[in-house]
């Protein structure tokens, strides 16, 4: 059920890619041809129907999404209302238009005020003013079609406005008193909550509407009265959609991460979609401004998304962001044609250009360590672009842009513009000189490496991004070729990312890399489509009119929704296996490590096998794993490599030990920094990450690591992947333990047994004592007085010491029977083992009147068996063979080789006459604790079982009711041609 509503999820989520491209690249054909200032209008339509779209889908029941989406559909009619009224000419089709889509802005007061009591947690207080609100929405769409709200049109500079009859304005009252209505409940929610969480998501909820409401209402009443202002109100939808996008995404704002996550990749790919289609139809020159805008801004997303607390990624994910705003300005150079617009354009953009050497420099002081002593010369260059930002819009600053061969072009004619170039190329380069003197002093090849590559890229990039953008602007026969260079930039960036670490994000670029890929196949099909149909077109002189122009369209979505998925899965295996080869082996060789451990019961050889596959398969220098020792109650090192032994005998870690408190509280890896001085015994011993061994909140172990042989840093992957095979191994100590725990207890049952058995056999051993020594004492007696007899001396000397070594054999019998040994594996012949268990049974069967016959096969093979464990087998069975027999019977046993489906056995066969064992009791036999007996234990055939198995063996046991029983067991023979006794 799950897959199927999956599938059918995806199916409307591709669907509705496919019907926005086609819209947006339609759209934006017309946005570009007919009137350029429609563009931000034609965005914000984009962008809030699509965050309307994924949250909807998110959770169609939840009322809080819905109200959400419905108010985001309300904004994005709204901003396709102003949009067509830019690109319309026809008087009367935009009076229409206006008529018809002005619905949108007449239900968002009712539908954010709804949304915003929900939020609020005033849904039930406020339900009366809920249906006030969508009431007055109700009149003012009814009056929209009446005489009462005056419908004409005013054709103003930029595009047809409205001319605001009273209505119009009762109706933007309305509108504010709802929404401040609906921000005052947001505040108070803000003020009484006590959730960190909580209060972020309305903080940034109310900052968006309230930004929003002003600069999107306020610029477009203003102009629709005829003040020459420029309406911003596309610009501030996109900037609401932008901060309730962070907000969702950062501070969980509705519970949609993924869906939003998700819905911003598809997003940005229709919106580069848009920006292809422009870039081919209006200049192709801006095509690598653009691409370098999208790397930059996917680098600074990655970086980010990454570490958001890492002052490193921060610095970094934000001077990329700017960069891509000056690669995003001059493509606007080069597809707009619009004089004004483009001086409003390079007024706002380039404030992305001011700030990047300030925070440039600031990302290459924390790279090459050197804040701390530079602290004062950052807050100066963030100093001189805050000056140059306010400059930016006074008069100053001279504004005027040129029309170069390719592109509009700032004229480099004013003082303070030739000051700010020369401020970026003091504060880069200086930056540069210190990352150089950084690399001189390093003693880390790796970061030297880091070092290296970065000052490559950022001094190239200066170098082909500057200079030729310089001399073009002053009129320079020259390509600008910034756009390539900056490509260039990012790409050397990404590489030494994925090779050389610079800044923890491997798994984040392998990811940029698939979807910039993804992102190329994708616009090289759709283009290789439409290409080829306008080509056939053109040959055989067809008219291209809109409706063919959308259909082409519409096949070209429709055929990249169909192979996107298998496309992604081919490029993401050719990714990982081309530029992470060896991390996508040693991924497989880890996982595969992690199932190996559950299946290891020796404590020794598992943790044996865990340290030595981790170091071998991730090139660490040294390790060491400890578990706790009850007896020492400490944790011990019980496995290391790479460790000096007189070091390794000294390392333990009792339970008082901070370094336990800190393992068992944040139950996470801890990675020893040079930086940090809390645990000097881990560094001692060279350790750079300790990985706690935890089931719940119980310590079973702890795996100390050592650095890479290749100084590389442990990646977030690596930590990810240690985390599981943590947890795995932890899981299969613990089972070691217990296993070891059983085999300890069932070694001293065993123990047991034999005495139990040996306290059955006193009266046999009594019996067999006895008769020898009485033979013994009457020699004894008879010495003195016939000590002169020699016949007398001849009998004394060969009767006594036979039947004192009778004696001897049978107390050493005993002893060894009773003995608890270790396990011993030698060859065996069963037959003299049985042999040697019958004579210490022999009174036994004699005291019941029990006739015991025995048949050993003569050659028989032999086996690799425990001598003790087997004479306990055989002495259970026989015991409980006369024990079955109390007024006597016959025991039988015999000894034979046969072969079983291809294996060669040795069977042994214990027949007896006795009671027998009832149909019911039969199938517990080998339970432990289920016995017949009125003072058994109940374990003898559950450890003789035990036994059996342990030596691949088998046991059967065949009984009818007061007849008898057989019990027959099959031992393995020696897989060898040489059958010996031993």
């Amino acid at each position: 059920m799950e897959k199927e509503k999956s599938y059918f999820y995806n199916i409307i989520i591709y669907a509705y890619i496919i019907f926005m491209s086609i819209f947006a690249i339609v759209s934006g054909y017309f946005a570009i041809k007919i009137n350029f200032h429609s563009l931000p209008w034609l965005i914000a339509t984009v962008v809030n129907f699509s965050l309307a779209v994924f949250v909807y889908l998110r959770d169609k029941r939840n009322v809080l999404y819905i109200t959400f989406a419905v108010t985001n559909i309300f904004i994005a009619v709204f901003a396709f209302d102003i949009f067509g009224l830019h690109i319309i000419k026809n008087y009367n089709l935009a009076l229409r238009w206006s008529m018809i889509l002005r619905i949108g802005i007449l239900f968002i007061p009712a539908a954010f005020f709804h949304f915003a009591a929900i939020l609020s947690n005033n849904k039930d207080k406020k339900r009366n003013l809920i249906y006030l609100s969508y009431l007055a929405s109700l009149i003012f769409s009814i009056l929209n079609f009446t005489p009462y709200f005056k419908n004409e049109m005013i054709k103003r500079e930029l595009a047809y406005f409205p001319k605001f009859g009273k209505i119009y304005f009762i109706f933007i009252a309305n509108f504010v008193l709802w929404t401040f209505l609906g921000l005052s409940y947001i505040y108070n929610k803000y003020k009484k909550s006590e959730s960190y969480s909580e209060k972020n998501q309305l903080k940034y909820f109310f900052f968006a509407t309230a930004i929003t409401s002003i600069f999107g209402l306020l610029p477009q009443t203003l102009y629709g009265l005829g003040v020459k202002i420029y309406p911003i109100g596309g610009f501030a939808c996109i900037f609401y959609s932008g901060i309730i996008t962070y907000s969702i995404v950062k501070h969980q704002l509705m519970d949609i991460t993924i869906a939003v996550r998700r819905g911003i990749i598809y997003t940005l790919l229709i919106i580069f979609l848009i920006g292809i289609y422009l870039a081919i139809t209006v200049n192709f020159h801006s095509l690598p401004w653009l691409i370098a805008t999208v790397i930059n801004l996917l680098l600074a997303i990655f970086v980010y998304l990454k570490d958001r607390r890492n002052p490193l990624n921060i610095t970094f994910a934000i001077s990329s962001i700017l960069i891509a705003s000056w690669t995003f300005d001059v493509f606007g150079f080069h597809i707009i044609k619009d004089s004004v617009f483009v001086k409003h354009w390079s007024l706002i953009m380039r404030l992305g250009t001011i700030f990047i050497p300030s925070t440039l420099f600031h990302f290459i002081m924390i790279l090459s360590k050197s804040i701390s002593k530079r602290k004062n010369m950052i807050y100066i260059s963030y100093m001189i672009s805050i000056l140059f930002s306010i400059l930016n819009f006074t008069p100053y600053f001279e504004n005027e842009m040129i029309k170069r061969e390719w592109a509009y072009f700032p004229k480099f004619s004013g003082l303070l513009y030739k000051i700010l170039i020369i401020n970026f190329i003091f504060w880069v380069f200086l930056g540069l000189a210190y990352v150089y003197n950084r690399y001189k002093k390093s003693e880390s090849s790796h970061e030297k490496n880091q070092l290296g590559y970065f000052f490559l890229a950022t001094a190239s990039a200066a170098i082909l991004c500057i200079l030729p953008q310089i001399l073009y602007g002053i009129g320079v026969k020259i390509y600008p070729i910034g756009g390539l260079g900056n490509i260039f930039y990012t790409g050397i960036i990404a590489y030494a990312i994925v090779q050389h670490q610079l800044m923890d994000i491997t798994i984040i670029v392998r990811r940029g890399i698939l979807y910039t890929t993804l992102t190329f196949v994708v616009v090289g099909t759709y283009s290789l489509i439409v290409g080829s149909f306008t080509g056939l077109f053109s040959i055989f002189n067809i008219a291209e009119d809109h409706s063919i122009l959308m259909l082409i369209n519409g096949f070209a979505g429709l055929f990249i929704a169909l192979i996107f998925l298998p496309i992604k899965n081919k490029i993401q295996n050719t990714v990982d296996k081309l530029f992470f080869k060896d991390r996508y082996d040693y991924i497989e060789t880890l996982k595969n490590l992690s199932n190996d451990l559950t299946t290891i019961f020796d404590l020794d050889k598992l943790l044996r096998t865990l340290l030595t596959r981790l170091m071998d398969t991730m090139h660490i220098e040294r390790g060491y794993v400890m578990v706790y020792d009850s007896e020492k109650d400490s944790y011990i090192v019980r496995f290391s490599k790479g460790m000096e032994h007189e070091k390794i005998n000294k390392i333990n870690f009792n339970k008082k030990d901070k370094l336990l408190h800190h393992l068992e509280k944040n139950k996470t890896i801890l990675i020893i920094d040079d930086k940090e001085n809390n645990f000097e015994e881990l560094k001692s011993h060279k350790v750079n990450i300790c990985i706690p061994l935890m089931i719940y909140d119980k310590l079973v172990g702890i795996l100390n690591l050592g650095n890479k042989l290749s100084e590389d840093i442990y990646t977030s992957e690596d930590l990810r992947l240690l985390t599981t095979i943590a947890n795995q191994a932890a899981i299969a100590i613990e089972n070691a333990q217990l296993s070891m725990n059983m085999r300890v207890i069932e070694k001293n049952l065993m123990h047991s047994d034999k005495l139990a058995a040996l306290g059955t056999l006193a009266s046999s051993v009594t019996h067999e004592i006895k008769n020898p020594l009485a033979s013994v004492k009457i020699f004894c007696q008879l010495v003195s007085l016939k000590y002169e007899d020699s016949k007398f001396r001849d009998k004394f000397n060969n009767i006594v010491p036979n039947e004192i070594e009778r004696i001897e054999n049978i107390v050493d019998q005993l002893l060894n029977f009773a003995k608890s040994s270790t396990l011993e594996y030698n060859k065996l012949n069963v037959n003299s083992i049985i042999d040697n268990l019958l004579d210490l049974i022999q009174y036994e069967a004699y005291k019941y009147n029990i006739n015991i016959s025995k048949q050993f096969e003569v050659d028989i093979p032999l086996i690799m068996a425990d001598q003790e464990q087997l004479k306990q087998v055989f002495m259970n069975i026989i015991l409980n063979a006369i024990q079955a027999m109390p007024n006597g019977g016959n025991l039988d046993i015999w000894t034979d080789s046969n072969v079983i489906k291809g294996t060669e056995y040795v069977s042994i066969i214990v027949k007896d006459t006795g009671v027998g064992i009832s149909e019911e009791f039969m199938g517990k036999v080998f339970e432990p604790f289920n016995t017949t007996k009125p003072n058994g234990t109940g374990l003898g055939l559950t450890i003789v079982h035990r036994i059996i198995k342990d030596h691949n063996g088998k046991i059967e046991i065949n009984s009818e009711l007061n007849k008898g029983t057989t019990v027959t067991v099959y031992i393995p023979v020696i897989k060898s041609a040489n059958n010996e006794d031993t």
